[in-house]
């Protein structure tokens, strides 16, 4: 009897984390899915962001100019592109509390200042929720399950004793506990050792780290060992090539996919379907219900489609401290639409990530 009743009630007793991560999901994927959808929903964003940060903030109210925000997304390319030190002032002046309504509470997001001195940043829990669930909306749009062996190497990892801690599974979603690994804690030779106690079938790295675990595979002390099995790796950070790629193919067996990121943003483009296997041309699709991206040519105009130049981001959902026609430092190649599906969403290639 109290199986049936667990059974029953099942819907009622879903973690609240759970069905948000869920609809989010699936709010994404039915966003980004058609032009029909994701144009209208970023129209009715940047209007409540701008009508936020103009009512709230006077350094942004002063920074946007005259006009109403009706005006101002009429000349968007008019507003000016944001640098680090206009981010750095914006903060600064922001005022301590202005969430906008039902996103409170704040939470202070600091970079690990890869592109210049840390920046720490207010952004609301149903900003970071959001852009964590970009994450899952991924892993369904290639059809990665969750029942698998996944493990997570990263710097932003905390020192553990022994080998690894386990990341609590969702059980209604079918996981399997994620081991999560310090990077900087033991050597490429050390991690390699670890991996192979046993098959990982995904394994979530920065593009740099899998560099360093491909050069110590190549070294002398590696003569004779066999490489670790994995099934799929995810790679964010760095830029991501297709010698890369190919090696960590041939070495691992493993195909990659890549995440565009950034950590003043979090997503802002995803690889896109079908182009996972070495040899494939790489395209990324814009995270449009996360991101306003743009790609400039040195004059301030849009490029081309197909022509390359620098990567400016709008953060959709971030009003306590804004991100609006921020300059990455990066570059990348535009398209109006995804050059490997044809799917109608803004789509980058030859991404090149600012040291």
């Amino acid at each position: 009897m109290s199986d049936q009743t667990a059974i029953l009630d099942w819907p009622y007793a879903v973690p609240t984390a759970l069905v948000q991560r869920i609809v989010d999901s699936a709010a994404i994927e039915r966003i980004e899915s058609t032009a029909a959808n994701w144009l209208p929903y970023q129209e009715l964003r940047m209007h409540a962001l701008l009508t936020h940060v103009k009512a709230k903030q006077p350094w942004w109210d002063e920074w946007l100019g005259q006009g109403s925000v009706e005006e101002l997304m009429q000349n968007w390319r008019n507003v000016p592109v944001m640098q680090r030190a206009q981010l750095r002032d914006s903060i600064a002046a922001a005022p301590a509390h202005t969430p906008a309504e039902g996103e409170a509470p704040a939470m202070l997001c600091a970079t690990r200042g890869t592109k210049g001195d840390a920046v720490a940043l207010r952004r609301t829990a149903h900003d970071q929720r959001l852009a964590a669930h970009q994450a899952h909306a991924d892993h369904l749009r290639h059809g990665r399950p969750f029942a698998i062996t996944r493990a997570v190497v990263g710097d932003l990892t905390h020192k553990h004793q022994g080998t690894h801690v386990f990341m609590p599974a969702v059980g209604e979603l079918n996981e399997l506990p994620m081991m999560v690994r310090n990077a900087k804690q033991f050597t490429p030779a050390q991690h390699l050792d670890w991996m192979r106690q046993g098959p990982i079938d995904q394994l979530n790295v920065a593009t740099d780290f899998l560099e360093r675990l491909l050069a110590e595979m190549q070294s002398p002390a590696q003569a004779g060992k066999p490489a670790p099995r994995i099934g799929h790796i995810i790679t964010g950070g760095q830029t991501l090539t297709n010698t890369l790629r190919e090696a960590a193919y041939a070495v691992f067996g493993a195909v990659l996919f890549d995440r565009y990121l950034c950590e003043e943003v979090g997503p802002l483009a995803h690889q896109a379907r079908g182009c996972h296997e070495p040899g494939a041309a790489l395209a990324y699709n814009v995270a449009v219900s996360h991101v306003l991206l743009e790609v400039l040519n040195p004059d301030g105009s849009h490029v081309a489609d197909g022509e390359t130049g620098q990567v400016v981001v709008t953060a959709l959902h971030q009003a306590l401290n804004p991100v609006i026609r921020y300059d990455l430092g990066d570059r990348a190649t535009w398209h109006a639409r995804c050059p490997m599906t044809g799917l109608i969403i803004p789509s980058l290639s030859s991404i090149h990530r600012a040291v």
